[in-house]
Formats: C-alpha cells, structure tokens, sequence
C-alpha cells in the first residue's frame, strides 16, 4: 500500500469522522489493531473495506488521489506531501470552476461532539452535468466561524480556500 494513499485516506476520514475509530469500527468493522497495522502498511483490508475507503471521495476526488500517488512514485520527496500536494491540487481545480459560474456550491452543516460541542460545514463544490446525474463533486471542510466568508459571495470562497489550502 502506498504511504501516499494511506496518509490521503487518514486525513479524509478524520475530515469526515473526526474520530478515526468511528470509521474503522462502524464503518469497515476493524478493531483498532487492525486499522494501526493497515495504517503501518502489516494489513491488507477486505474487498469490502478498500470500497470503503474509495468511498470517502467523489468519484473526481478519487481521480485527483490516484494523480497524487502517482506524482508521489514519480518524485519520492513528493511523498510526505501527498495531502498538501491534494489539497492544493483540489482547491485549485473548485476555483477555477468557481469562477467560470458553472459550478454550484452546496453546504452541509456537521457537528462534532468532541470535548466542546464543534461545528463545521462542508462545502461542496459541483460541476453538474445534466448528463445521466453525472457530475463531479469536490469537497472541503472549514470551521463554522467561517459560514459568513463562505455564503457571502464567491470571491470570499475563493481567498478562504486560497488561505486555507494553499
């Protein structure tokens, strides 16, 4: 498995879970040794939870994983920065489609029950189609303090993911 993929994975399981064992547990039904020894790269995972993992992405965020691992086999420095390299890649691609006007921005509200109760929205950036309910879907998570610089206008979007993912 490469390192890449697994730091990838990570980082988007705890944008979306925040807590790693709410994933390995409910969702690929590991135990916690199981998932630190897939992470360390000493176990392989089932059919089943490899589709798991894919599912984490849209099927363009997927995409845009495979490109980085593939960036990080070509240049191995690359490698430790597979998650930066995503995300800029990533946040590079929703402006530019942000700015052409043909993306639509969608917002999910989440709350998180840490130690304090912490809310988080994500933001989906879309690029419909209108062919067969095709479209591809970027994902990007930012604390709700910054609800007002997303839903203000596309430009505030655009420098908060500039500030945030780049």
């Amino acid at each position: 498995m490469e390192a890449a993929l697994i730091d990838l994975v990570v980082n988007r399981v705890i944008e979306e879970y925040v807590d790693e064992s709410k994933f390995y547990k409910n969702q690929l039904n590991l135990t916690k040794e199981e998932w630190e020894a897939w992470k360390n790269n000493e176990f392989v995972l089932s059919e089943f939870a490899n589709q798991q993992l894919i599912f984490l992405f849209s099927d363009y965020e997927w995409m845009l994983v495979q490109r980085v691992i593939r960036l990080t086999k070509m240049i191995p420095e690359k490698e430790q920065q597979a998650v930066l390299e995503y995300r800029k890649m990533s946040a590079a691609i929703a402006k530019k489609w942000i700015n052409s006007d043909l993306a639509n921005i969608e917002i999910v509200e989440k709350m998180y029950n840490k130690k304090d109760l912490e809310k988080y929205i994500q933001v989906k950036v879309v690029m419909d189609y209108n062919v067969w309910s095709y479209s591809d879907i970027l994902s990007f998570t930012f604390p709700a303090i910054d609800r007002m610089r997303v839903t203000s206008s596309k430009q505030e979007l655009i420098q908060l993911m500039t500030d945030t993912y780049e």
